[in-house]
């Protein structure tokens, strides 16, 4: 999640206001004929509209690649309490279930096995302790450092008696839950990590985001095939 991220999250809003409200003016004083004034009004917004660019920009070609353990957390930002992640272990198998139900891997499969954790410490006063958390959605899959990316797969998940949005499930302060995923990956793939990002469309324009474009993402290690 972004440094400050409520900051973050107001800065998208008054940019946004800013944006629709100056369009709004405008109009406005064309309609009055006063087109110097709408001139000024769309100069302005286009100042504004730099510098949030600038700072999208600056946030994101000087941000880093990270990667963490298994063990280690990976927070996600919901304004008023946080949302954390982690890679509890990877099992490597060449197919699931059994019988005539069973799937083959077409390289291995990988089994990632992550926890879901309601941070409670992070809980604000408005909140309180007893509402559950939505969180946005998820997107889960391995990547490689030379670009390969493998979403979950569908036929695995089935094969394992799991839904693909396995993390879509609501939690209370201090809960947790722990989910698989199934990839099917190449036998050769090496240097995997896993990946868990939020999927909302509004995090790609959130300053310092790992969704906003150029931004270095945080994943977490989980080797390859063995």
């Amino acid at each position: 999640m972004p440094e400050a991220a409520p900051a973050v999250a107001l800065a998208l809003l008054a940019a946004a206001a800013i944006g629709g409200g100056g369009a709004v003016l405008f109009v406005g004083l064309l309609l009055a004929d006063r087109p110097q004034a709408a001139l000024r009004v769309v100069g302005a917004v286009v100042v504004a509209g730099v510098l949030y660019v600038a700072g999208l920009g600056w946030a994101s070609v000087s941000s880093t690649e990270r990667v963490l353990e298994a063990g280690e957390y990976k927070y996600f930002c919901e304004l008023d309490c946080h949302f954390a992640v982690t890679l509890v272990d990877v099992e490597w198998v060449d197919g699931l279930g059994a019988g005539g139900d069973r799937v083959e891997a077409e390289g291995r499969f990988a089994v990632v096995r992550v926890r879901a954790w309601f941070d409670e410490s992070t809980v604000t006063s408005r909140r309180g302790r007893g509402m559950p958390l939505y969180t946005a959605p998820r997107r889960v899959r391995l990547v490689d450092g030379s670009g390969g990316s493998w979403a979950v797969s569908a036929a695995g998940q089935r094969a394992l008696g799991e839904p693909l949005d396995a993390l879509d499930r609501s939690l209370k302060p201090g809960e947790s839950y722990e989910a698989r995923y199934v990839f099917d990956v190449p036998a050769d793939a090496v240097e995997l990590r896993l990946l868990v990002e939020d999927r909302s469309l509004v995090s790609r324009f959130m300053i310092g985001h790992e969704n906003s474009p150029l931004h270095g993402k945080i994943g977490f290690r989980a080797g390859g095939p063995q």
